[in-house]
């Protein structure tokens, strides 16, 4: 999630832009142009809380039309396409069981508010997380 704060805009004033309800931009969805002429948004301003790929996605959309909006064709020069190298992996893989997490016995629970999820051993940890940088070879 692409949760932001509270947007510090100190160069608009509420009264100046269209604003939902819950406070964030109106825009054209086409466009991404706001209700002032020439201001576009996008992210979490127009959607609120949302993913991150959706902001990026939002800028992309803006930019092409920004680009209409000065007079260019919309299309944008994103440079020359990236060869990217496949890698041929033979290794074996060892599936590795997740490391049981340490918690504390149920006499410590009773009449007691401590923690019960202790979490793992330093080692147990370094070796967790290590498994889990693989988690793409199931």
């Amino acid at each position: 999630m692409a949760v932001s704060q509270n947007a510090d805009l100190p160069f608009i004033k509420k009264d100046e832009i269209g604003v939902t309800p819950w406070g964030t931009f109106i825009v054209d969805p086409e466009t991404q142009m706001t209700t002032i002429d020439g201001v576009f948004a996008g992210g979490d301003i127009v959607r609120g809380p949302h993913e991150v790929i959706t902001a990026i996605a939002d800028g992309k959309h803006a930019a092409e039309a920004i680009d209409r909006y000065l007079g260019g064709d919309g299309v944008l020069n994103k440079g020359p396409a990236i060869d990217i190298p496949t890698i041929e992996d033979d290794d074996d893989v060892d599936e590795l069981e997740r490391f049981p997490e340490e918690v504390l016995p149920l006499e410590g629970r009773i009449d007691s508010f401590a923690e019960v999820d202790l979490g793992f051993k330093k080692l147990n940890a370094m070796a967790e997380a290590m498994r889990c940088l693989h988690c793409d070879r199931r």
